[in-house]
């Protein structure tokens, strides 16, 4: 499998309450929502399973699906690592 590493880091200043982000950055619908390229998020307990939108090739596309293990300290830090059941083409870490 090709691996490559992007890092982005970003700050913000939000006027709300922190438990009313926290929420909404825990629900796997809307954090599907607001990722650009992610179609769904199914979550089974902390394994989230992220289907991404399909990618148009020339001649054809590609369908990637990945499993992250996500690991919550509530109203603190979200950590996640692939957590694959079967083979997957495509995974994260952060």
């Amino acid at each position: 499998m090709t691996e490559f590493t992007a890092r982005k880091q970003s700050e913000a200043v939000l006027d709300h309450e922190r438990k009313r982000v926290w929420d909404v950055l825990v629900d796997p619908d809307l954090v599907a929502a607001m990722t650009p390229m992610v179609s769904r998020i199914d979550a089974d307990g902390p394994r989230w399973r992220w289907t991404l939108r399909r990618i148009p090739l020339l001649g054809g596309h590609v369908d990637l699906e990945f499993t992250e293990a996500m690991t919550f300290t509530p109203e603190q830090t979200i950590t996640f690592h692939h957590d694959p059941q079967d083979e997957e083409r495509a995974g994260a870490t952060g």
